[in-house]
């Protein structure tokens, strides 16, 4: 027993020194990040200030147009001499005096208002990434860290300081050293305390290493991780670097393309591919410091939410912290069309080759195991996911030309060990999944497809024998509204023709003589005070009224009946004229129509055949569309029917283990698969050709 205890004691003391050394390695990587994160930053303030600096510019551009004077005298003696030699070289009006005189006035011009704008675009670049001072001495922040961190938390979020700088890094070094027992907020432990002062920045990691025991801790992948970060802001400073320096020497060299530009002969427009270049370069370094910056606030964000990733393993860790940055650095190129000029730039390909071996390797060698199992749902599935993924991780790290390369690489490979893993589940587990492959190489997966096929004809003759059959009824339809439209455009002529000459009912009650007399005596007898008008005599008087009413309503339909009758037989319209003459056109129409039509039945003739017509009408239409209802119903029967027999065929267990292989694990229902035995007795395609 004592022997077994003191072994334990030596593989403790041992794992603690283990994880020490890892501790220190990763501090080391950390503090390197940490660095580079506050240079970045710094630098963007040393290169906003060189540019307001600008006595030392000043001087060389001065000594520089000294030289480009000289030049350019000797460029235009040169022409002149040459001109004076050779005429004919004068061409066009391209190398006239005027225009000599032109190109002069305008480099002289661009020349002395130089200095002017370089500072003002320099001032430009300081009050958008840094901040000015006010005339009362307040700081005014940079309008783009104003827009990222907001006017209040502009200060207080920049990582440009050592305590923010380090706190974003231990950050992420969190990740993989968590709390076995999560600290409460304001906790006293000793560990807790040493773990929020390393959170907060206020120590480096190595705080943590007499801790350990309190916490759990991955090893290795921290380190990864941190070569990363370094490598990613290493990018990030080396490019804004160049940059700049790539601005200055612009400055510098500014008087040349614009001394050059003085020769007519130039094929080449100088100063505006200069201006094109500086301002591309110029506009770079925004967007650069931009897009890095929200990147750190976005990580930062995540960082300060470890909640979120609680549950999440720790290759995803990895992967999350890897696409932030990833983001960050390809998003200019996002902006490239916008801008028309070149944003990304070299990642730094030899230090990233490195570590796209290191992480490719790494990620081909555990991920695959695990994203196998994972979507195979077995471990027999996770064997094979690691065998293809250590193969494809160590292909992928070998042809990758930077870190970035790598990293997509991994989670490429990743993503495809778990595809693969879902395939074989699909297929119904992995000895299913093999002999699928052999089914296929023999013609299943074509036979399959012919199988399809035939389940589409018997849906498309469906549709068309639906087609053929539907055709006369809308045929009939169609018909029957065109009648009813010839019908009302007669009969409205006709009415309103009849009112033009007889007005309309409400005008004849409202001015027959009889009822005006009846309904102005009943008024006064409502009106007289000293007259007793009973409710029988008001109830006889208002019958009398609605006798006379009915009486003038028959006479008006009698006279309209008549009036009908007479417009319905008119005769020729083309020995009549004026109104007479549409109505009789109207009406020929019609009874043309209908008789043409097979509908000889619905000739109007006289006043009472109009009912009748649109009686006819209306049933023709309901039998019609009973028909359509009845066979759309049955078209609907037949596609359901098929579908289930498709349906039905693919759960089969020969197509779940030749056809469910290939698909994607996102829309595959891992259903519990019939595996090499199954539903063999699905309706085959030619058992529904009787429903069609």
């Amino acid at each position: 027993m004592r022997f077994l205890l003191n072994g334990i004691s030596i593989a403790g003391a041992i794992k603690n020194a283990l994880t020490a050394v890892c501790i220190f390695i990763d501090e080391a990587v950390y503090k390197a990040a940490a660095l580079l994160l506050r240079a970045f930053y710094e630098i963007i303030q040393i290169g906003a200030k060189i540019g307001l600096d600008g006595e030392i510019i000043h001087s060389i551009l001065q000594r520089l147009m000294v030289l480009a004077a000289i030049y350019a005298l000797f460029r235009v003696a040169v022409m002149l001499i040459t001109f004076i030699i050779d005429p004919s070289k004068i061409k066009d009006g391209q190398n006239t005096g005027m225009k000599i005189v032109k190109n002069v006035l305008i480099a002289v011009i661009l020349l002395v208002t130089s200095s002017f704008m370089f500072e003002q675009l320099a001032v430009f670049e300081t009050r958008v990434l840094v901040g000015y001072q006010t005339e009362d001495g307040s700081t005014t922040p940079g309008l783009i860290p104003m827009i990222i961190y907001g006017r209040e938390n502009v200060n207080s979020q920049s990582f440009g300081s050592e305590v923010e700088a380090r706190s974003f890094t231990n950050k992420i070094w969190t990740l993989f050293f968590t709390p076995i027992i999560k600290c409460a907020e304001g906790s006293t432990q000793r560990y807790c305390v040493e773990y929020s002062s390393v959170i907060k920045g206020e120590k480096d990691i190595d705080a943590l290493s007499d801790y350990t025991a309190y916490f759990n801790f991955t090893p290795i992948i921290p380190f990864f991780a941190g070569c990363v970060l370094c490598y990613y802001f290493f990018t990030a400073v080396f490019e804004l670097v160049g940059r700049i320096f790539r601005l200055l020497v612009l400055q510098i060299v500014y008087p040349i393309p614009v001394i050059l530009s003085i020769d007519p002969t130039q094929k080449s427009d100088r100063i505006k591919t200069f201006f094109t270049t500086y301002f591309g370069i110029y506009a770079q370094v925004f967007i650069r410091v931009a897009t890095f910056q929200l990147a750190f606030v976005i990580m930062s964000i995540i960082l300060n939410n470890l909640n979120v990733l609680g549950g999440v393993g720790i290759i995803l860790k990895v992967i999350i912290v890897i696409g932030v940055l990833q983001a960050a650095k390809e998003l200019p190129k996002l902006i490239e069309d916008a801008i028309g000029t070149k944003i990304a730039g070299s990642g730094g390909r030899s230090f990233g080759s490195v570590l796209s071996g290191i992480v490719g390797g790494t990620v081909g060698a555990i991920g695959g195991f695990a994203a196998g199992a994972a979507g195979g749902q077995g471990p027999l599935a996770g064997l094979v996911g690691s065998v293809r993924g250590a193969y494809q991780g160590g292909q992928n790290a070998s042809k990758a030309k930077s870190i970035s390369e790598a990293v997509k690489g991994g989670v490429g490979n990743i993503k495809n060990q778990y595809t693969f893993g879902g395939n074989m589940h699909g297929a119904g587990g992995t000895i299913p999944y093999a002999w699928g492959a052999v089914e296929n190489f023999f013609g299943a997966h074509a036979r399959n497809e012919k199988s399809m096929k035939e389940y589409d004809k018997q849906i498309s003759d469906a549709e068309e024998q639906f087609a053929r059959d539907s055709k006369p009824l809308e045929a009939t339809i169609n018909s029957d509204r065109r009648s009813d439209e010839l019908r009302n455009q007669m009969a409205n002529a006709i009415d309103n023709s009849f009112k033009r000459g007889h007005g309309s009912i409400e005008d004849v009650l409202a001015n027959d003589p009889e009822l005006m007399k009846m309904r102005s005596e009943q008024q006064k007898l409502l009106d007289s005070e000293t007259y007793n008008y009973t409710a029988e005599e008001i109830a006889e008087d208002n019958r009398r009224i609605q006798e006379r009413e009915e009486a003038v309503r028959k006479e008006y339909n009698r006279q309209r009946e008549v009036f009908y009758d007479q417009m319905l037989n008119l005769g020729d319209p083309s020995a009549l004229t004026g109104e007479d003459a549409d109505i009789a056109q109207y009406v020929q129409d019609y009874n043309q129509y209908v008789n043409d039509n097979g509908m000889a039945d619905r000739i109007i003739q006289h006043y009472s055949d109009i009912d009748q017509a649109a009686r006819l009408s209306s049933q023709s239409q309901i039998n019609a569309n009973v028909q359509l209802d009845s066979l759309r119903r049955d078209l609907e029967n037949t596609k359901e029917t098929v579908e289930n027999n498709r349906k039905a065929f693919k759960k089969q267990s020969h197509y779940v283990r030749t056809e469910k292989r290939n698909e994607d694990p996102e829309t595959n229902s891992y259903r519990k698969s019939p595996g090499l035995r199954g539903n063999d007795d699905a309706p085959k395609p030619s058992d529904n050709n009787s429903n069609n």
